[in-house]
């Protein structure tokens, strides 16, 4: 009888060495469980799926109806979350599995999931807290505010066990990360995550919340875990460890440990140094230098022209208002990209797909004069009218609200 488990990762190619790590992982302690990796990208010739260990498939093949505005008004990050459930319901429909673990692919397993997929013997979903322990939420902790925004649970994982209940809640997941699934703080959420806040209300007992402390360990929550080494086995505060998420790891500076961060490394965690330098090894035997290469094929106009966050944002609200509803990548006359250029909206930028504060070297200077700027607006105009236009630009200073800047173009396009 075929297993009716599975586990999945998704990527965009730059990351296939990631994935690839993953479920070498997974297969060394289960050689019996299928694992896939889905693709928020597409393959472009750079990558022969036909040699690949494990199967890839690409998002654009899961049926879609919106896919191709999503890979537009999203970006890189938020549209490998928002396609999430609908790789489970990809899984549970086509291949019949009844128990399926997504994991980040940056995620590496050290033992055996078989406690994960008995919890979902009596449980419809297995999640993982971001933090565990009131007691050690201070000092070495990431401020506590931070989960306010990102969510209670870490969705690197999560486990699902098929089922009339669940499936109701995957078609729930799914209708809100067509156009729900932005990392964004004034709209309170953050990609596929922040809806998982609200699972335990609406699943009640179904849902199991794992606090141990071997599963799902990371920079976030290693304040409150100890991990050690023993018996060739690793384990966080005397239990095994099932799995790790190496977020932001790079394996060219291991000591780092995750770079979005500079509070842990292996100066203050030495014994992270074994598992660090396996991993980072590991990465790099599956082609991380090459596949760090690799582009996003939905990066760019189809001019070769990069399209930029404030451009993504423009389109969100264009087609959350109706107004505009063509191939977003075309450049041919009366598409978005005509509407973009005949309002000076294009930056013709074909080596960077992205723009960064660094990129702004004089920043600290330009700042210290715009504040000089401000206080001599408050003067000009009072304090009352100042804190009223403070209040308007906290509303109005989002890409999304500067559609008053197309003026050309759209007429044609309604």
């Amino acid at each position: 009888m075929p297993d009716t488990r599975a586990v999945f990762t998704i990527v965009a190619k730059n990351y296939l060495s990631h994935a690839r790590t993953l479920g070498d992982s997974i297969k060394k302690i289960h050689p019996e469980l299928d694992f896939y990796i889905f693709l928020s990208d597409e393959l472009q010739g750079y990558v022969d799926s036909a040699k690949e260990r494990y199967p890839i498939i690409e998002a654009k093949g899961l049926g879609i109806a919106q896919f191709r505005q999503m890979t537009f008004y999203y970006s890189l990050l938020e549209l490998a979350c928002a396609i999430k459930p609908f790789c489970f319901d990809y899984l549970f429909r086509i291949y019949q599995y009844e128990k399926i673990v997504y994991f980040d692919p940056d995620m590496h397993v050290y033992n055996s999931l078989g406690s994960v997929y008995e919890l979902l013997d009596h449980k419809l979903m297995v999640l993982t807290p971001h933090l565990t322990d009131l007691k050690l939420t201070g000092e070495g902790a990431m401020p506590d505010d931070s989960f306010l925004f990102v969510g209670a649970y870490n969705l690197g994982f999560i486990a699902l066990r098929k089922c009339e209940k669940i499936i109701e809640f995957i078609e729930w997941w799914k209708s809100r990360l067509i156009s729900k699934g932005f990392a964004d703080h004034k709209d309170a959420q953050h990609v596929d995550q922040k809806w998982i806040d609200l699972v335990p209300g609406l699943l009640g007992d179904g849902v199991a919340i794992s606090r141990n402390p071997g599963h799902n360990a990371a920079q976030w929550n290693i304040h409150e875990r100890h991990l050690t080494y023993q018996n060739s086995a690793y384990y966080m505060n005397g239990k095994p460890l099932l799995f790790y998420h190496h977020t932001s790891f790079n394996p060219h500076e291991p000591a780092r440990l995750a770079s979005r961060q500079s509070k842990y490394t292996l100066a203050n965690k030495p014994e992270y140094k074994e598992i660090v330098t396996a991993y980072a090894a590991e990465l790099i035997n599956n082609g991380y230098d090459e596949c760090s290469k690799y582009p996003y094929a939905y990066a760019r106009f189809d001019n070769g022209i990069n399209i930029f966050v404030f451009q993504r944002r423009f389109y969100r609200m264009l087609i959350r208002s109706h107004q505009f509803l063509s191939d977003p990548f075309a450049t041919a006359p009366d598409t978005y990209y005509d509407v973009l250029c005949q309002n000076r909206l294009v930056i013709a930028n074909r080596d960077q797909s992205e723009y960064i504060k660094a990129d702004f070297k004089t920043s600290r200077i330009a700042e210290r004069y715009f504040k000089r700027c401000l206080i001599c607006l408050k003067k000009m105009i009072g304090i009352k009218y100042y804190y009223l236009l403070i209040r308007w630009l906290q509303n109005n200073t989002r890409p999304e609200e500067q559609i008053f800047l197309i003026r050309k173009g759209l007429s044609n396009n309604k």
